[in-house]
């Protein structure tokens, strides 16, 4: 049996899981503080804090054979203390020592130059752009679901509360006239059959902050993106900015000054090559994964 701790249930770590756990053998079972979510698919167990002791003594009562953690590194060390061999879901942009204890590194972005933050000792898989709502798209979409466009299209994704207002929206449109555009909120990311998906797959470019589920949704339908960070963005979206851009999938910005700062970048970003998000593919990761947790599994 497989087990995989989830220390906090928001939407886009919901999403994560559920891909990881769709690749895996189906007795996997999420053990988080949270209760079940509605819909949620396979066995969920629900201890009675989130502090590492209670997460330990599930591990101690059930043994699984493998567990996963996606959680803060007192977790992990709660389990590599009863010599269980453990995994654990890397944070962009974190120090790689914090999983120094780990057996295995699962790191949610595509493989490049190495850099210190993600140094570890353990052996590293890249699992990509992560995300099942993305992957679950993507096996539906075909390009030609919708119209080809007269001219260039741009699909602008905002955080809830977020993005730009409208007169904002105003003067983007007017200073770049020559695009269509689409404004959506990223939260429709993690609804596989929303509309969104089929404008995201006939797009030529995407804007966006530099989130695992946005980059989820590019990779999946191989949209060139505009990655926007502003200086006071989360050290994660600096990081994944960062890949992307190195992989040629996206082109990094902080906050544009003015419709001709936007037609630059949208020109761009619309040289890029569709195939660039090639490398993001999540696939091979987890089929690595897959293979690591049955040799764990025929081993134990």
């Amino acid at each position: 049996m497989l087990a995989y701790y989830l220390h906090r249930s928001r939407p886009a770590a919901l999403d994560r899981a559920r891909a990881v756990i769709a690749a895996m053998p189906p007795e996997t079972t999420v053990v988080s503080p949270a209760p079940v979510p509605w819909g949620w698919p396979g066995p969920w167990a629900q201890v009675g804090g989130d502090e590492p002791a209670s997460w330990a003594d599930w591990t101690t009562t059930h043994q699984p054979d493998l567990v996963i953690v996606d959680g803060p590194v007192e977790h992990v060390l709660a389990v590599r203390e009863l010599d269980v061999p453990t995994a654990v879901l890397a944070e962009p942009g974190t120090d790689g020592a914090a999983y120094a204890t780990a057996d295995l590194v699962l790191a949610p972005w595509a493989p490049g130059p190495p850099r210190p933050a993600t140094q570890a000792p353990a052996p590293t898989i890249h699992l990509g752009a992560l995300g099942w709502a993305a992957s679950s798209a993507a096996a539906r979409l075909t390009t030609g679901s919708l119209p080809t466009p007269q001219r260039p299209s741009c699909v602008v994704l905002s955080a809830s509360g977020g993005g730009p207002g409208p007169r904002e929206r105003r003067d983007v449109v007017l200073g770049a006239s020559r695009w269509a555009w689409w404004f959506a909120p990223e939260r429709d990311l993690l609804q596989p059959f929303e509309p969104l998906w089929d404008r995201l797959a006939g797009a030529d470019v995407v804007v966006c902050a530099a989130t695992s589920s946005n980059l989820a949704a590019a990779a999946a339908t191989r949209t060139p993106a505009v990655l926007v960070v502003p200086a006071g963005a989360p050290a994660s979206q600096r990081f994944l900015a960062d890949v992307a851009a190195r992989t040629g999938a996206a082109i990094v910005t902080a906050e544009p000054s003015g419709p001709a700062s936007w037609r630059e970048l949208l020109a761009q970003a619309h040289r890029l090559r569709r195939d660039a998000w090639d490398r993001w593919d999540p696939r091979p990761g987890l089929e690595e994964l897959r293979s690591f947790a049955g040799v764990g599994l025929a081993t134990a």
